[in-house]
């Protein structure tokens, strides 16, 4: 019910909503979603660049005890049941556009370049990306490549032996997980 006043009352609230919980159950960082900007949808891209229209709709969806919002993190976090009865109510095209505009948003965060500046960047970002793309269904052929983009990163970013790349390697399957060349 609450989810239907925001449809009805502020729409593009409720888009960036259904974007959100497609987003890291654990707690999405606003500055990735930022840093991601590029891949969203023109009109979500105006509101989350604008500090005060991102605020309202974010007040908008709080009111409604949809996210919490941890203002001193600057994160925001849906309950996981949330997550899924926003997720049931969609089309499976409309599931399939928000997982490519996921996966953008993922591509877009992420530095283009691997240097140690943009390490403490990418180890920040890792979490953000790698458990919405892990729960991607693997049939998006845009999902595969970016799980794969993702697991060259890790292990760029912490190595092969890392106890965290080993874990991904293992979640990811040995189709995407083969040693690099």
């Amino acid at each position: 019910m609450s989810f239907n006043t925001v449809q009805k009352n502020h729409p593009q609230a409720a888009k960036l909503f259904q974007v959100l919980s497609f987003l890291n159950p654990d707690g999405v960082l606003i500055g990735f979603l930022q840093s991601g900007i590029k891949g969203l949808p023109n009109d979500l891209q105006a509101m989350v660049a604008s500090h005060i229209d991102l605020a309202k709709a974010l007040l908008e969806l709080e009111r409604l005890s949809l996210p919490k919002w941890n203002r001193v993190t600057k994160t925001l976090v849906i309950h996981r049941l949330v997550e899924s009865a926003i997720r049931d109510r969609m089309s499976e095209e409309e599931q399939i556009t928000l997982s490519t505009i996921v996966i953008n948003i993922c591509h877009e965060s992420f530095p283009k370049v691997l240097i140690n500046d943009t390490h403490p960047v990418c180890r920040i970002y890792f979490g953000q990306g790698l458990t919405p793309l892990l729960n991607m269904k693997y049939g998006n052929a845009e999902a595969m490549k970016m799980h794969e983009d993702v697991l060259t990163k890790r292990r760029l970013i912490f190595g092969d032996d890392n106890p965290d790349t080993l874990k991904s390697m293992h979640r990811v399957g040995p189709y995407v997980a083969a040693p690099r060349t």
